[in-house]
């Protein structure tokens, strides 16, 4: 017999297999996805994009109980001295752009962001996923010198806070996100942002942020440089801080707590 202080909750990040993903892998996702998101008494999706995603997909499950929860940002990305920080800089001091997270996924559009530097002149920092293979080297080296990029993987969050301290700013030229945090943890950091205009990506940054309609690495490069102007880059840093205090961890939590109550029908 069904236990009904038993409930179900599931939470959906995105809908990348279903938009880039075909054939055996696609079907074996979507049905394992299918199948979980129909036995949940209730549904938490990280984004109103990510929502419309699932109904896009699953009409059927428009009668179960959904929210949007978003994501908060943790307190470890947050603005240091910069005074402490001027032997960190991998650039002889030149301002340099940031490429955060995976690379290869298409839908990432990591080589914009190399096109972007080779375009502005701005040196590349390349954080997180695995190692550069041959084949990003091939290209990176064609359009970079040695001098003007670095890779890290593996990084702990303590040095992915002081790169988006250091940087100019951050570039997110993704095409897809069920959210994107390191927009949240670079603005934590002070650290301007150029992202595309899509999926997630509005409702997370709205007007605090460069939000390009195209994937244009001459539109990248011409924000790139407007943001050398230092009075257009301190009110994107101001608008960052505001943005960023929309999405606190406790907000998730309190969110969270207050769904289960109401499917269990507890008391507030």
């Amino acid at each position: 017999s069904k236990n009904n202080k038993h409930i179900n909750v599931s939470t959906v990040h995105d809908f990348t297999y279903e938009h880039y993903f075909s054939g055996i892998q696609l079907y074996a996702h979507t049905n394992q996805k299918r199948k979980a998101l129909a036995h949940s008494d209730g549904i938490i999706c990280v984004s109103e994009n990510t929502k419309k995603d699932m109904l896009h997909f699953f009409p059927e499950l428009e009668t179960k109980k959904i929210i949007v929860i978003p994501h908060g940002v943790g307190k470890q990305f947050h603005r240091l001295d910069l005074t402490k920080l001027k032997d960190e800089n991998y650039f002889n001091g030149r301002p340099f752009i940031l490429y955060v997270g995976d690379r290869k996924a298409l839908y990432k559009n990591f080589l914009l962001a190399v096109k972007s530097s080779n375009i502005s002149g701005y040196p590349l920092a390349i954080l997180g996923g695995s190692a550069l293979t041959e084949k990003e080297l091939i290209y990176i080296n064609s359009k970079l010198k040695k001098e003007d990029y670095v890779h890290f993987s593996g990084v702990s969050n303590e040095t992915l806070n002081k790169f988006y301290n250091l940087a100019h700013c951050l570039i997110y030229p993704s095409s897809y996100e069920g959210f994107g945090l390191p927009l949240l943890e670079a603005q934590s950091a002070g650290c301007p942002v150029i992202a595309m205009n899509t999926s997630s990506i509005p409702e997370v940054v709205e007007d605090s942020g460069i939000l390009l309609e195209e994937e244009s690495p001459q539109q990248i490069a011409k924000y790139i440089k407007k943001l050398s102007d230092q009075n257009y880059r301190e009110l994107l840093v101001q608008k960052g801080y505001k943005n960023v205090k929309r999405f606190t961890w406790d907000n998730t939590f309190i969110k969270t707590l207050d769904f289960y109550k109401s499917l269990l029908s507890l008391p507030e």
